[in-house]
């Protein structure tokens, strides 16, 4: 049996939880980043268009972010307008929704639940800046 982690850290966990299990294997996460790129659409000075695409879990940090976006668009200087598409779903979407709604900010953060890799890719292209608020990624 080969067990295996996505990083050190995991594998790390992984060993000191079972130590007579063996050598964890570590198998990193991965990506072609060529089938993520985009043509940007629709750049306009006046506006900074932000996107994330996460899991809305706690560890995933999704209150940090909108609370991070809704700091921006009130920090952002005269005439920027400051909107983001949040994508992906979770335990933690209702209540980042909640949030966003109770302090009348639907209008600038917008949830799109999952979405499929062209879906993300049409995110990606209208967008100016990703975030990935984890500090684990």
């Amino acid at each position: 049996m080969t067990l295996s982690a996505v990083s050190d850290v995991a594998a790390r966990r992984i060993s000191a939880a079972v130590p007579k299990l063996g050598e964890v294997l570590v198998v990193p996460n991965g990506i072609d980043p060529t089938q993520w790129a985009v043509e940007p659409r629709g750049y306009d000075p006046s506006r900074l268009r932000v996107t994330s695409v996460m899991r809305m879990a706690p560890r995933k940090r999704t209150m940090p972010l909108v609370r991070i976006i809704m700091a921006a668009t009130e920090a952002s200087a005269p005439g920027v307008d400051v909107r983001a598409v949040l994508v992906g779903d979770g335990p933690e979407r209702a209540r980042a929704e909640k949030h966003v709604r109770d302090r009348g900010m639907g209008d600038r953060i917008r949830f799109t639940g999952r979405l499929d890799r062209a879906g993300i890719l049409e995110v990606f292209a209208e967008s100016d800046v990703y975030l990935q608020p984890s500090v684990r990624e």
